[in-house]
């Protein structure tokens, strides 16, 4: 599943990363510095640079900015009832905001209005997710280290950890894990589940089987646990799931991969990537099963690609043209990998030709596929087959493969909609 971002203008990303750094001196009592006064003459360039919307929310940037250094006593002081009455409305907007997914410039100017020491642990965390949509990613990794220090909850901690593997390195992931660990209090597990992520990356990186050890055993340890408690919610159990059956597979114990994805199933049978990763991997051994759980998964519109990726190939392969063009027009949207787009494109454009549709609609998606995709042989020798057999003159037939040849990344299979 892709966590969707909104990047905005480069020079307002620029401005608010020297705004931090203001900020930060400013907190430090280093106003008056030469230091901070260098700062200042980079945001007098930057704004000047800016459109007039960036402009427009340079205040509101400054302001959310100055809450992220608000002092801890400042933040458990009690707000004034009569603060949150005069904000009623800010906050009513606020929740309007957030329920339909509206702008989130405005989401920003809103969250500028909202004093520090209201529920300050879920204003940081929202303000760490809007940065994180803004691809201000320095700037959301500051504000969700305060709100996991607020809360001193594991759901946020798994959240930062698992930012700070993807957008710096596992390395540092690992050093975040270990300087949270001791203040969760409430779901450890999960955020341990993110440092697992974090050492098996490191592991590959480092080519450290100590890591891949010590990852293994932690995971096996919160599956066990989580298949043994009612209490845990499904989202920890699908997540405990993925990675331990992936390390399964690492250590080329596919059969107790399967049968631990299979003792999930029963525990979370509602987990939509617990059923993709099953079906993943039984496919080959199984496929009648696999090909159940995809559509049962396309008929519960699931946003994963996988399984229209999976029902494209195999309907092909079972000369089900209308199906494979079905099923691969709806997965073309839940992916940005070139590739993938390519291949289902081209699953499309063999359905329209096997189906009788229009020839010139089959070429320019035969097109829009190598295009993408420039260095696929097998497109292009699909391309020719087909137009050979509209000439009435075939040479030779489709190659279609039953399995694609593109595998999920279980770690980043996003668990979470941040």
């Amino acid at each position: 599943m892709k966590v969707e971002t909104q990047p905005v203008h480069k020079p307002f990303q620029a401005l608010a990363l020297r705004m931090l750094d203001l900020h930060e001196f400013i907190a430090r009592g280093m106003i008056a510095s030469e230091e901070a006064d260098e700062i200042r003459e980079d945001l007098d360039g930057l704004w000047e640079h800016l459109p007039d919307e960036g402009k427009e929310l340079s205040g509101a940037l400054s302001e959310n900015l100055y809450h992220l250094f608000t002092p801890d006593e400042e933040l458990k002081k009690e707000p004034d009832p009569a603060d949150i009455f005069e904000k009623r409305e800010v906050f009513q907007a606020l929740a309007e905001n957030l329920r339909k997914g509206r702008d989130p410039m405005e989401r920003l100017k809103l969250l500028a209005k909202v004093p520090a020491n209201i529920h300050p642990d879920t204003t940081f965390y929202q303000k760490a997710c809007l940065f994180h949509q803004l691809e201000m990613f320095e700037i959301a990794i500051r504000f969700m280290r305060r709100a996991v220090a607020l809360s001193a909850d594991g759901g946020r901690g798994f959240i930062l950890v698992d930012w700070v593997r993807r957008l710096k390195n596992p390395a540092d992931a690992v050093k975040e894990f270990q300087r949270i660990r001791s203040s969760i209090t409430e779901h450890q597990d999960f955020v341990e589940l993110a440092y697992v992520m974090a050492l098996i990356d490191l592991a590959d990186l480092e080519h450290n089987e100590d890591h891949l050890a010590e990852a293994a055993n932690l995971s096996e340890r919160i599956f066990r646990k989580a298949m043994g408690s009612q209490g845990f919610p499904e989202i920890m159990v699908t997540h405990s799931a993925l990675l331990y059956s992936s390390i399964l597979d690492r250590k080329g114990e596919g059969g107790r991969a399967v049968e631990a994805l299979r003792t999930a199933y029963k525990r979370a049978p509602g987990s939509q990537l617990i059923r993709i990763k099953l079906g993943v991997a039984i496919y080959d051994q199984k496929t009648d099963e696999a090909v159940r759980l995809f559509e049962n998964l396309v008929r519960d519109q699931s946003l994963s690609l996988w399984p229209y990726l999976f029902l494209s190939h195999y309907y092909l392969s079972r000369g089900r043209w209308r199906e494979a063009g079905n099923v691969a027009a709806q997965g073309v949207g839940l992916t940005d990998e070139p590739k993938i787009q390519a291949d289902l494109l081209e699953s499309c454009a063999i359905s329209i030709a096997e189906t009788g549709g229009d020839l010139e609609l089959v070429r320019k998606i035969f097109d829009d596929a190598l295009r993408l995709d420039p260095g696929n042989v097998r497109i292009r020798q699909n391309f020719r087959v087909l137009q050979e057999k509209a000439d009435e003159r075939p040479t030779s037939g489709l190659n279609i493969t039953q399995r694609p040849s593109f595998m999920p990344n279980w770690q980043n299979e996003s668990v979470l909609a941040v």
